[in-house]
């Protein structure tokens, strides 16, 4: 019994490790995604869309990098998830509109 506990914990560690994932962000450092809802989506330009919705916190890989947005309302996020083209989402309404520059 002692073995399977033992098996068991170290799963359990394994699987938090795997979940926890730190990206470099264009412009903003290093950030953790704990928290965030993060998809892949098809598209030419947008790779991926993470969201924090607590603090309005978007975090889209472009092309394979990076990039930071600050009080994106979730409307957006939704909006972008369910775009049929999410490049053109993103230019007409993201795009210059929720930048944030250095964030902490």
């Amino acid at each position: 019994m002692h073995m399977k506990k033992n098996w068991l914990f170290l799963l359990l560690i394994a699987a938090c490790s795997l979940r926890a994932e730190t990206i470099n962000v264009e412009y903003g450092g290093k950030v953790n995604l704990d928290g965030f809802n993060c998809s892949y989506v098809n598209s030419s330009l947008v790779d991926r869309v993470c969201y924090r919705q607590n603090d309005s916190y978007l975090i889209l890989a472009l092309r394979g990098t990076y990039y930071q947005f600050c009080e994106v309302p979730s409307y957006i996020h939704q909006g972008l998830i369910s775009a049929s083209s999410h490049g053109r989402f993103f230019n007409e309404n993201i795009r210059g509109q929720y930048n944030c520059g250095r964030r902490n």
